[in-house]
């Protein structure tokens, strides 16, 4: 008998956040800082520490001004892939 199969979180593949902060780049979403902070597993105050732009995770989060309740609002882009022979 084999034991049941571990579920996706337990083997490594946590792509769930990766999906939605693609998603806010299409879709042109402007998270709050605790948005952001939830997706890439850090501290509000983390994210406001990195100043108006970051990138992490193959994102770029820019500050774009505030949502209502006061937080920041960061817009979310892809970032340009490396190119293969960089990375060779």
């Amino acid at each position: 008998m084999f034991p049941p199969p571990l579920p996706p979180a337990q083997r490594g593949l946590e792509l769930a956040p990766y999906r939605e902060l693609n998603e806010a780049a299409i879709e042109g979403y402007l998270l709050s800082t605790m948005n952001v902070a939830n997706l890439l597993g850090i501290k509000p105050s983390t994210v406001v520490g990195y100043g108006d732009e970051f990138s992490d995770a193959g994102f770029i989060f820019s500050r774009v001004g505030r949502r209502k309740g006061g937080q920041i609002a960061w817009r979310v882009k892809k970032a340009p892939l490396a190119e293969e022979s960089d990375s060779l």
